[in-house]
């Protein structure tokens, strides 16, 4: 199974962060101002690099 995003929205942001960041082992990747603060968080690169796959598996070749 491929996760692709979700939106979780917070009461205090430093404390999810601390939780999501520290606990679970994510990392911030961007953080945005809008209406509502926003923070993007991902895999570590390392972890992304062993688990990348092409979202679709490469199409067989026509046969004409």
């Amino acid at each position: 199974m491929r996760y692709l995003h979700t939106m979780v929205r917070v009461r205090d942001l430093n404390e999810s962060l601390d939780f999501y960041c520290n606990k679970l082992g994510l990392v911030e990747s961007n953080r945005g101002v809008a209406i509502f603060a926003k923070a993007f968080l991902g895999i570590p690169a390392q972890q992304a690099a062993k688990n990348t796959r092409p979202l679709m598996p490469a199409a067989a070749p026509a046969v004409l």
